[in-house]
């Protein structure tokens, strides 16, 4: 059985490997490896996404019975599950079109943006996992596409990569954040008592627009 604190621990490790994961994606994309670091960033994310998982798995059991292997692991093996625990709002871009002049805040215009940039961002975040297993799809394999055309790897670009690795640099900076400075006083007890076992989580790497 599996207590509060070595399910933390776990998360611990989870963040520190999506924190070696996109730096090395923004390694290979220094280097012009426009699918290569593409498909790192979305492992990070997914990393991410486990962490997030075992965080609040871990909390759970701070009010509750310890968890076995499989309660903690459920989900962790699935792709897209990980994903969608590893976007937040900070990696969402959504396209919203609004013709005219911004309206003024207190505006009835202004509440109608708003619930539509609502409405895009919900959309975005549910979609989200999605494209980003689909982008790593595109950037590890050769593929046959819809229209009878060959799809491949090397044809990702440089404004693709950046897409994702700015995305995955941004979440985990953000993650990492509430990592090393929990408000959570379950986590704070929690590596109080680790201790030594809570590794030094990886700075967010900066990522500069392809010059390429």
């Amino acid at each position: 059985m599996m207590c509060t604190d070595r399910i933390i621990e776990g998360a611990f490790y989870s963040m520190e490997q999506a924190g070696r994961l996109i730096n090395d994606a923004t390694a290979l994309y220094a280097q012009g490896k426009w699918s290569s670091s593409l498909v790192l960033a979305v492992f990070s994310l997914e990393e991410l996404g486990k962490a997030e998982m075992f965080l609040q798995r871990g909390i759970e059991t701070a009010t509750g019975a310890a968890k076995t292997r499989n309660e903690v692991m459920a989900g962790v093996i699935q792709h897209q599950t990980k994903l969608k625990a590893g976007r937040g709002a900070a990696t969402v871009i959504a396209s919203v079109s609004f013709c005219g002049d911004i309206p003024a805040p207190d505006a009835a215009e202004s509440e109608a943006l708003e619930a539509q940039l609502d409405a895009a961002q919900e959309i975005a975040l549910n979609n989200a996992p999605g494209e980003a297993h689909e982008a790593r799809m595109r950037a590890l394999y050769v593929d046959l596409g819809e229209d009878e055309m060959w799809v491949k790897p090397k044809e990702i670009g440089p404004g693709e990569a950046y897409l994702m690795v700015s995305a995955a640099s941004i979440e985990y900076g953000v993650k990492r954040g509430k990592f090393i400075a929990p408000q959570n006083a379950v986590v704070t007890q929690a590596i109080e008592r680790l201790g030594g076992l809570i590794p030094t989580l990886p700075e967010a790497p900066h990522i500069n627009w392809p010059n390429h």
